[in-house]
């Protein structure tokens, strides 16, 4: 039930900038991730032919008028037709959805700013979100008191030439007996040098994770506006990911009364002070560490089905996190290519091709440590009575965590293995994703303690830990 409400259906037609075939279908936002089921092919070819393997570019028009622009799309499904050459049914995936403008070349497109809106954000700064209806002839009293109550922005980061901060949003909609107001907040990115649509895309991912980490769930912009350049009004903006409706507290009454408390690190904890150089500290790190963080923050928003597929991830995410921030070597590189010439002048002319290409490429590797060092390491940069949250014995379960891993992707049991199955498996799961979570937030200046009062005191954390700390660390034996 919750993945069928996080889906939305526009109907409308579609076609290619470059042609003038227009086709019915439905556009479909599974997690914003745009999908569009057509009744017929938008490209026109012969029959027999190939289709093709994208359309980079998608224009429609949806049932409202509305003007859509899906920005890299690809073929993934095509249909069987009942005829020779008649139409089939095609299945479009793209990177985002534009609305409000038809761009033939986004990325060639520049925007001055961006302002983004993220669920529950109003409850992480603690804003005073209104919405409420049938002011009558108070209408435009309270209007004006509300506008003089605006808060005043301020700078969430700082960062070379761009500058992101929180302002204040109000929204009047409505007539009458029914007119309604609803006051936002909206962070703002205002580059000194106009961006591209792609370095837009890259700064929304790295706020939507940031934030992922303070609330402690997966989070995703509800509202995005990109203001072209020579345009200075939100009202002449693109929209992507835009939310056909918006979701407020009314007065006196919350929306969601629980997701407040679900928030683990909001604003109030934090000051500001501290919130803007974590932010700062933030978009500096996440472009080094951008494979261990596509890995972490993917199994985060979509865990699989399976316990094999929710592991298996996190502990590649940590090892692949190592080689960004930590790397290091057993020996220095010098001496290692010493042994390794050695060895490699040592294996005799008899093995065949394939077994001497195989023994040197085992040596490539040879010079860094075990999964079970690099977890142990990493563990390391948070101080024991952070680690002591979630775990009992630390070299116990980085073994075991390395065991399983082996186990899983190479299938070479020994002797001395000991893998953690069924909810064992569960639970450090559940550890390891904690742990990344806090060594994250330690690498761009949370302070330790800070973190162990908000995780300990929050609802979901204390429940989990219980389990969490009861669990086989140390896995089993296999027989």
């Amino acid at each position: 039930m919750k993945h069928k409400k996080s889906i939305r259906k526009f109907t409308g037609t579609w076609w290619l900038p470059s042609s003038g075939r227009q086709v019915a279908g439905e556009l479909r936002l599974i997690r914003n991730r745009p999908f569009l089921h057509i009744h017929d092919e938008l490209h026109e070819r012969s029959v027999g032919s190939d289709w093709p393997s994208n359309a980079n570019v998608i224009h429609g028009v949806l049932s409202s008028r509305r003007k859509v622009t899906i920005y890299d799309a690809f073929y993934f499904q095509m249909g069987t037709s009942l005829v020779p050459g008649g139409p089939r049914s095609c299945r479009v995936s793209g990177k985002l959805v534009i609305f409000d403008a038809h761009l033939a070349a986004p990325l060639e497109q520049r925007f001055s700013a961006m302002r983004i809106h993220l669920r529950g954000f109003e409850k992480w700064t603690n804003f005073q979100a209104i919405l409420d209806d049938g002011f009558g002839k108070d209408a435009e009293a309270l209007e004006s008191r509300i506008v003089c109550r605006q808060t005043r922005p301020w700078v969430l980061a700082n960062l070379d030439d761009i500058t992101i901060q929180v302002v204040s949003s109000l929204e009047f909609r409505g007539a009458g007996q029914r007119r309604t107001i609803l006051h936002r907040g909206l962070i703002s990115i205002e580059p000194t040098t106009p961006r591209d649509l792609d370095w837009c895309l890259k700064m929304l991912v790295m706020l939507e994770r940031l934030f992922s980490l303070l609330y402690g769930n997966s989070i995703l912009a509800d509202d995005v506006r990109l203001i072209p350049v020579m345009r200075t009004d939100d009202e002449s903006a693109f929209h992507i990911l835009n939310s056909p409706r918006l979701v407020a507290r009314r007065k006196g009454k919350s929306s969601n009364p629980r997701f407040g408390a679900d928030i683990v690190l909001p604003l109030g904890c934090l000051s500001e002070s501290l919130a803007r150089k974590m932010a700062e500290c933030w978009l500096q790190h996440a472009q080094i560490a951008t494979d261990s963080l596509n890995l972490y923050f993917a199994q985060l928003a979509d865990p699989g089905s399976h316990l094999e597929s929710r592991f298996l991830p996190l502990v590649q995410a940590f090892e692949v996190y190592w080689r960004e921030c930590f790397p290091s070597e057993i020996e220095d590189t010098a001496t290692f290519q010493s042994i390794r010439d050695t060895v490699v002048a040592a294996i005799p002319g008899t093995c065949s091709a394939t077994l001497s290409r195989s023994m040197r490429d085992r040596l490539h590797y040879a010079n860094e440590p075990s999964l079970k060092d690099k977890l142990l390491r990493l563990f390391g940069t948070l101080e024991e009575a952070t680690v002591a949250l979630l775990v009992k014995d630390r070299d116990q379960f980085a073994k075991a965590v390395k065991d399983t891993r082996n186990y899983l992707t190479h299938y070479s049991p020994s002797d001395n293995m000991r893998v953690l199955r069924r909810m064992d498996m569960h639970w450090a799961t559940v550890k390891l994703k904690y742990l990344f979570q806090f060594i994250l937030l330690k690498q761009i200046g949370m302070p330790e303690e800070l973190l162990r009062q908000q995780i300990t005191s929050h609802w979901r954390f204390s429940q989990e830990q219980r389990q969490v700390m009861s669990a086989n660390e140390r896995g089993d034996r296999l027989t």
